[in-house]
């Protein structure tokens, strides 16, 4: 189970170190790819919104300009095919990075003793590396972007 050249009975701190820093890189691209999420849901937001408008101007004005409810149509459709291509695409790279960090997070924990007692950690040492670890926040409640079309 344990890889990256560690074995259980040693984990020094450099080898926790790297780790660490693993953790920290896939966070930032996990963090991106729910900004990127965001983003192609706020040009969905927008472009249903002129969709909608279009739809009330061409209803409420005296003559229905058959080009209003045709671009309406095709930025709808055009929404439609961001969400099903782009967003899905995030979505399933942000629950890969996810699933990976949760991973190197459950080994860090599960190392953390092991090197503890191992490299014969000061209590201040040993207090860094649960501050460093503690800062990783993978809860499932993390805000996330639905948008207008739920997959």
């Amino acid at each position: 189970m344990l890889e990256m050249g560690m074995n259980e009975k040693h984990a020094n701190l450099a080898e926790l170190g790297d780790l660490l820093e693993l953790a920290e890189r896939v966070e930032a691209s996990y963090e991106s790819s729910l900004r990127r999420e965001t983003l192609w849901r706020l040009v969905e937001a927008i472009l249903f919104l002129g969709a909608l408008s279009a739809v009330f101007y061409a209803v409420f004005s005296a003559t229905i300009p058959a080009a209003w409810v045709t671009i309406a149509v095709l930025l709808v459709a055009y929404g439609l095919a961001i969400d099903r291509v782009l967003v899905r695409r995030i979505r399933h790279r942000s629950r890969s990075d996810r699933n990976a960090l949760r991973e190197v997070l459950l080994l860090l924990h599960e190392l953390e003793g092991i090197a503890a007692t191992e490299e014969g950690w000061t209590p201040l040492q040993r207090a860094e590396f649960r501050i460093r670890l503690s800062r990783f926040d993978l809860e499932e409640s993390s805000p996330r972007a639905w948008g207008l079309f739920p997959s």
